[in-house]
């Protein structure tokens, strides 16, 4: 009788990066998956459950699990939770005086600041001038932590009459 094969794909094994300098070594799909697992669990916050909220970020339960293990907690009757922060690397984009920037953060109330910005922001190139008071003087703290200040509004003035460099929508994505 031969030995037993493993049966596991050694390339299907999932790298859980910790800093800044792994997560960039990353295959790009790996990179993917890590910033699906941290959305799935910002939307368990929300209160959709963990298989729900990986299928919404196409992604599987499992796969969740092991990647952002740190994030999530057990219930008593089985089911999981997401903790009230998490340190998960995620990248975020953010606006900057040359466009729409990829950001990497590792905090999951940086990602919640510059979620809030981005719905400042829209609200104040929609005509509302006091949206971006709350984020004067505010920076995001990036994974290797530089600190990059936010955009006040006559900055967003110059950067919508220049013209920003691709179209983005309400919660910062590219289209």
């Amino acid at each position: 009788m031969g030995a037993a094969r493993n049966r596991r794909d050694p390339r299907s094994t999932i790298r859980r990066a910790r800093t800044v300098a792994e997560f960039m070594a990353l295959p790009r799909r790996d990179q993917e998956k890590a910033t699906s697992a941290a959305a799935t669990v910002a939307r368990m916050r929300e209160g959709v459950p963990l298989t729900r909220a990986a299928r919404e970020n196409r992604i599987s339960p499992s796969d969740v699990c092991c990647l952002a293990a740190d994030a999530l907690q057990r219930t008593a009757d089985g089911t999981w939770i997401a903790r009230k922060a998490d340190r998960l690397l995620r990248i975020v984009l953010l606006l900057a005086p040359e466009g729409v920037i990829e950001v990497l953060v590792d905090d999951s109330r940086q990602a919640a600041l510059v979620a809030s910005y981005w719905t400042a922001a829209n609200r104040y190139l929609s005509g509302d001038k006091t949206a971006l008071c709350l984020f004067h003087d505010l920076y995001v703290q990036t994974a290797d932590r530089t600190l990059i200040t936010f955009m006040s509004g006559p900055e967003l003035d110059v950067l919508e009459k220049t013209g920003i460099p691709g179209s983005w929508t309400l919660d910062g994505r590219l289209v």
